[in-house]
């Protein structure tokens, strides 16, 4: 369909991820309050954001990955609960697929993937186990994708993958001193101009 032009292709599939975005948003909400109303209410509401609603329809490319995380994080806050091995190895491996589409959003989910983790477990131990766990996962689902890659042409190992380096100089990366330090002078730039 449409050979030759994947901008045009990527408009259909990031349409159809986005139908997916708002099922998955549906499912989760319904499964959370009961409510039918509520669970299209939200899905509608997400849909109708403006990040959803614009990479539904554009040929940017990361509404996929996105909806592939958007589904590791609704099954996160439905088993995190109560996790089991079974349970936090599909959220790994779904998360993980996620940021290999786009490692950026590795950034933004993975501190609050842990920490609802952290808050899981009652006991020290059992906390760290859960974390490792999840960890590993990521790392393992990251060496798969290296070992099926194998070969080809510009593939890399597990550990390119896991830390890609790219985009660390944005916002999506997190902080560094750099940014701090653009932050401050901003900053103090603003306070001597309000004088």
């Amino acid at each position: 369909m449409l050979t030759g032009d994947p901008r045009r292709q990527l408009t259909i599939l990031n349409a159809a991820s986005a139908s997916l975005c708002l099922c998955i948003v549906y499912a989760l909400v319904r499964a959370l309050t009961g409510d039918r109303l509520v669970a299209w209410l939200a899905a509608f509401f997400h849909i109708a954001s403006s990040y959803v609603l614009l990479l539904g329809i554009t040929n940017e490319d990361i509404m996929p990955s996105y909806t592939v995380m958007l589904a590791s994080m609704a099954l996160a806050s439905l088993w995190f609960a109560r996790p089991t091995v079974g349970r936090l190895v599909a959220v790994s491996v779904l998360f993980s697929i996620g940021w290999l589409f786009e490692w950026r959003l590795m950034f933004p989910t993975l501190p609050a993937m842990l920490l609802a983790l952290w808050f899981c477990g009652q006991r020290l131990p059992l906390r760290l186990a859960w974390i490792g766990l999840f960890l590993a996962g990521m790392v393992a689902t990251a060496a798969t994708a290296a070992w099926l890659t194998q070969g080809h042409n510009s593939a890399v190992g597990p550990i390119d993958l896991i830390w890609t380096a790219k985009a660390v100089e944005s916002a999506w990366a997190g902080f560094s001193w750099s940014k701090v330090s653009y932050l401050s002078d901003g900053l103090a730039g603003y306070l001597l101009a309000r004088r």
